[in-house]
């Protein structure tokens, strides 16, 4: 073989397993968010989120017709079910707020601070107040 058939071979080599790498990537990946929520690697407010998400497209599909009545009910049952147990871990995770000593010797535990909203994301122009620019 001459040194270019060589060379021709191996970039043909290099652009299959190239290709190759490409195709079976997403094998590698986890599947779906419901495999991530099956081996707990997301946080119970992801966990709602997604639950909720899934709630309005099972609700969504219903109303177009796109779902029979009893499976409209048994994924609205499943996907309740789901949001409730993560609004519970995320009850269940959060800290204990700490117990605090009052001088006549009595255990109270110490107010809980209340976290600020978040703000919603501005959209459209700004409204300007007062005159004209």
């Amino acid at each position: 073989m001459s040194a270019a058939a060589v060379f021709i071979l191996s970039i043909a080599i290099a652009i299959g397993l190239l290709g190759a790498a490409w195709v079976l990537a997403p094998l590698a990946r986890p599947r779906s968010a419901q495999d991530a929520i099956a081996r707990g690697s997301v946080s119970p407010e992801v966990t709602e989120a997604l639950a909720r998400d899934a709630l309005r497209e099972v609700e969504f599909d219903y109303r177009l017709g796109n779902l029979a009545a009893e499976d409209y009910g048994d994924l609205r049952t499943r996907y309740e079910d789901r949001a409730i147990e993560a609004m519970k871990a995320q009850l269940t995770s959060e800290a204990v707020p700490p117990v605090e000593t009052i001088e006549s010797g009595a255990r109270v535990a110490a107010p809980a601070v209340k976290a600020k909203p978040p703000t919603p994301p501005r959209r459209g122009r700004p409204i300007r107040r007062g005159g004209r620019s």
